[in-house]
């Protein structure tokens, strides 16, 4: 009797966890915020819906070569605790520094993005280093309470002179795009366009412009202008997500800038 309750408490303990597991993440922030949701199995949350992809404690991983044709995919789905925001994605994943692979995020009505990966063993000192690296998804969603699933396929993975494979996605930042609007009060108002932004960008402003200073998605300053310009140059820069701070006499506004 004694063992049949314990196997009873544990079917009940493996039907609890799984209904706590989701493959849906839910944007609680509002089109200014940044949200960040881990993959894996200690996150909290299954994020994929497939079973190509293997869950480990902090990432989700697929450990064979794909062969060219053959793709394997996940998906998983992103929705918000109310309102309506646009927002771009940012994946965190490694991989053994000499394989190299092709990987695509499809998003229903949104036209795929495909991205290759290098053998960075050059770059990385060692063939089978893990070193964390991202794979930024600039074109604007729009995020509602209706889920929107996204899917990643990996294709034409090789294991080259690594030791083994070992591809790993980590997890994905939703990234609010903010639009001129969410920045103008009474005092201070400030507009950057275009955006995205391909060479160059302008700046409306009825204050003063004393500097610009230009980080990237890490906080790592990239570029400052200390004056005031017609236009603002960002042609030197890789495709990515940029924070632009916009020093006034009377305040500083901050515009994520998406380039391409």
């Amino acid at each position: 009797m004694r063992k049949q309750l314990l196997l009873a408490f544990a079917f009940f303990a493996v039907i609890c966890g799984a209904s706590a597991q989701s493959n849906t993440f839910t944007f609680t922030g509002t089109s200014s915020d940044s949200e960040n949701f881990s993959f894996g199995s200690s996150a909290g949350i299954y994020a994929l819906s497939g079973t190509e992809f293997s869950q480990g404690n902090s990432f989700i991983s697929y450990n064979s070569e794909v062969a060219s044709g053959s793709p394997v995919s996940e998906s998983f789905g992103i929705n918000t605790s109310g309102s309506t925001i646009d927002a771009t994605l940012t994946f965190a994943y490694r991989k053994r520094a000499a394989m190299t692979g092709v990987i695509t995020i499809s998003i229903p009505g949104q036209s795929d993005v495909t991205y290759t990966l290098p053998d960075t063993s050059a770059d990385d000192g060692g063939t089978d280093n893990l070193v964390e690296k991202t794979l930024e998804y600039t074109t604007t969603l729009s995020l509602s309470p209706t889920t929107t699933n996204i899917t990643i396929t990996v294709d034409e993975l090789a294991q080259n002179a690594a030791n083994n494979v070992r591809l790993r996605v980590y997890d994905v930042t939703v990234n609010g795009t903010l639009s001129a609007s969410d920045f103008e009060t009474p005092e201070t108002s400030v507009k950057l366009y275009p955006n995205p932004v391909k060479n160059s960008f302008q700046l409306d402003s009825n204050n003063n412009i004393e500097s610009v200073e230009l980080y990237n998605i890490t906080g790592q300053l990239v570029k400052t202008y200390k004056e005031a310009s017609t236009y603002y140059d960002i042609s030197d820069l890789t495709n990515g997500i940029y924070l632009a701070t916009i020093n006034t006499e009377f305040g500083t506004k901050t515009f994520k800038v998406l380039k391409e």
